[in-house]
C-alpha cells in the first residue's frame, strides 16, 4: 500500500533526458505529480509526441544513500538540471517486495524506477556518498 512506499521511499521526482530535458520541449508539456504518479499532457501540435516523453521521462522512487543526498534531493527545483548516478533497486522490507521497473515503455503502476542514489548533481552542486 502507500503507506508501506511512503515509509521505505519516501520521495520521488519527476526526471526528463534527452528531448524531455529541453527548456523549448518542457515549456509545451503539462507536467504534474500527485500522490505516487508522474502525469503530463501534450497539446496538439506540441513539438513532442506520446511516445517519446514516455521514453525520455520517469517518475522515480529516490532511496538517497544517505541524510546529505537525502537533503539535496529534497531541495531539486522544477527545472534544475539533475544528474543522478546510482543503481536501479527492488526493496524488501518486512517480507514485502517493491520492485523497480526496468523498462523503458511501460506506463501506469508498477512502471516507476527505484534509485538508490549514491551521487547527486544538482546544476554546479554535487553531494557523494563516498
Amino acid at each position: 500500500g502507500d503507506d508501506f512506499q511512503g515509509e521505505a521511499l519516501p520521495m520521488d521526482l519527476a526526471l526528463g533526458w534527452g528531448p524531455m530535458s529541453s527548456p523549448w520541449v518542457i515549456k509545451h508539456v503539462d507536467i504534474s505529480q500527485r500522490g505516487r504518479f508522474y502525469f503530463w499532457w501534450i497539446p496538439r501540435g506540441a513539438p513532442i509526441g506520446a511516445r517519446d516523453v514516455i521514453r525520455s521521462s520517469s517518475n522515480m522512487h529516490i532511496f538517497p544513500a544517505n541524510e546529505a543526498i537525502e537533503k539535496k534531493v529534497s531541495e531539486v527545483q522544477h527545472g534544475d538540471m539533475v544528474r543522478l548516478v546510482g543503481w536501479l533497486v527492488d526493496l524488501e522490507i518486512g517480507g514485502r517486495t517493491i520492485r523497480s521497473s526496468r523498462k523503458r515503455t511501460d506506463t501506469g503502476p508498477g512502471a516507476c524506477e527505484i534509485v538508490l542514489v549514491e551521487r547527486i548533481l544538482v546544476g554546479a552542486a554535487e553531494i557523494s556518498a563516498g
